[in-house]
């Protein structure tokens, strides 16, 4: 299939432009060859050799895709659009390190996640093509919501019952107890992000090109909330209100429908990260604030599961993948998506039974499965090539909500990363999970 070229408005032949509008936005080298460079024409994508008009808002039919040319979530599912890979219309923003640190929660003001860094994060931020940027608001028809838990599923619920069942209140302080090793775990998501772009459920190249507002915005409240004092406390709760109203303005309204799965993953991970910071800071009027929120949050997640990779049955466990390779963009994408859904769902249910008044609707989405994939090896990977020889070298798990067993049975804890670990403890213990990662030492 031959890529395909477009002509703007002025009627000028793509043959007297210069480098096609794609390879500028990627800084690529353009051959400039017609009707479509080689890059797009590699790529199966639209090769454009006008540059869009000032101020424009709309595309003609030529450039619009669609709703019968958009993918959805499976193996060759991109989140900005047909036939474009993730980081490919974007700028290439060069590698970014930050410094890791430990920190006591209680000592916020000895955190430096470097300000430098900071500022150049935010300075980095550039819009995407509005052709590759918006999809249209007729949607096609999403696969189905959810699959019911399965037995393997229950038998995982009758295991932890016990241990939620005896949950108290003066477990949150109790350092031998699963609920104070989530709490303090959960708590750390605010610093990680801050201090390396990353969570256990949002991947640290997710958004390395393409960085939605709302991310931006999230990013900029971590930092600020990481590195509070007594002196500057109020200043940075104002400015959290005040990012997290934008949000719940801008995203909230939909923008008239017109919003791509990755900002839908980033506006419901960015909502999720002040919802950690106002439910569990210990300030009752920020904690009142975060309640009237949750049900937008429940109403994202919904929106997540129609467009998430639910690894149906067919996919195998540990090296026999049915796919010899994986495109590693779309991995993280899809994968982060599944860790947000899962998490978000925990925490949810966490934060009902630690004020003895669970929602139905969120032990309602207990009755379904929520696969993820289990490999520090894959989450781990830092480059598409580390990633590819991971795939085919490590072993990897597909794991339906909690259970556990069978990845207990074939498993190794050099295998287990930070969210499942964190999932882990609930599932076994914090002392069962800790020997199990210690048996053969983690490297």
């Amino acid at each position: 299939m031959k890529a395909t070229t477009a002509m703007g408005d002025s009627g000028v032949s793509a043959s007297r432009q210069k480098n096609c509008n794609a390879c500028v936005q990627a800084k690529r080298r353009c051959d400039r060859k017609t009707p479509a460079c080689s890059r797009c024409d590699e790529k199966q994508a639209l090769c454009v050799y006008t540059k869009p008009r000032p101020g424009g808002h709309l595309l003609n039919s030529t450039q619009y895709p669609t709703p019968g040319d958009l993918r959805w979530a499976g193996p060759t599912y991109s989140p900005f659009g047909p036939d474009t890979a993730m980081f490919d219309v974007l700028p290439d923003l060069g590698p970014t390190t930050m410094s890791s640190f430990v920190t006591d929660m209680d000592t916020p003001n000895e955190v430096d996640v470097g300000l430098d860094l900071f500022v150049d994060f935010l300075n980095t931020e550039r819009s995407v093509p509005l052709d590759r940027s918006l999809v249209p608001a007729s949607e096609p028809p999403s696969p189905p919501l959810a699959t019911p838990i399965d037995e393997e599923g229950l038998q995982a619920y009758e295991k932890m019952a016990p241990v939620c069942n005896r949950i108290k209140p003066w477990d949150v302080h109790d350092p031998s107890t699963a609920l104070y090793y989530v709490m303090t775990a959960v708590r750390r998501f605010i610093e990680t992000m801050a201090s390396q772009n990353t969570t256990p459920f949002l991947h640290r190249c997710l958004y390395r090109e393409y960085k939605p507002q709302s991310i931006l915005s999230c990013f900029a409240s971590c930092v600020l909330y990481a590195n509070r004092t007594p002196e500057n406390a109020a200043m940075v709760m104002q400015s959290l209100h005040r990012n997290t109203n934008e949000l719940m303005e801008t995203e909230g309204s939909g923008r008239l429908g017109l919003v791509t799965p990755i900002e839908k993953l980033a506006r419901t991970q960015a909502l999720f990260l002040y919802l950690v910071v106002r439910l569990f800071d210990g300030d009752v009027a920020l904690r009142a604030s975060g309640e009237r929120d949750v049900d937008k949050l429940r109403e994202w997640l919904a929106e997540l599961c129609k467009i998430r990779d639910n690894l149906g049955g067919d996919v195998k466990e540990g090296n026999d993948s049915l796919e010899e390779e994986v495109d590693w963009e779309r991995w993280i994408f899809a994968e982060s998506l599944r860790r947000t859904i899962l998490m978000a769902y925990s925490v949810m249910t966490m934060y009902g039974v630690l004020k003895g008044s669970e929602d139905k609707r969120d032990l309602d989405s207990w009755n379904f499965v929520h696969r993820w994939t289990l490999s520090r090896w894959l989450w781990e990977a830092t480059s598409p090539s580390e990633f590819q020889r991971m795939w085919k070298e490590k072993p990897h798990f597909i794991i339906t909500n909690y259970s556990f067993e069978h990845f207990l049975q074939c498993g190794r804890g050099k295998d287990v990363d930070e969210f499942a670990e964190i999932l882990l403890s609930v599932y076994a213990g914090v002392e069962a999970t800790k020997e199990f990662i210690s048996a053969d030492g983690k490297s």
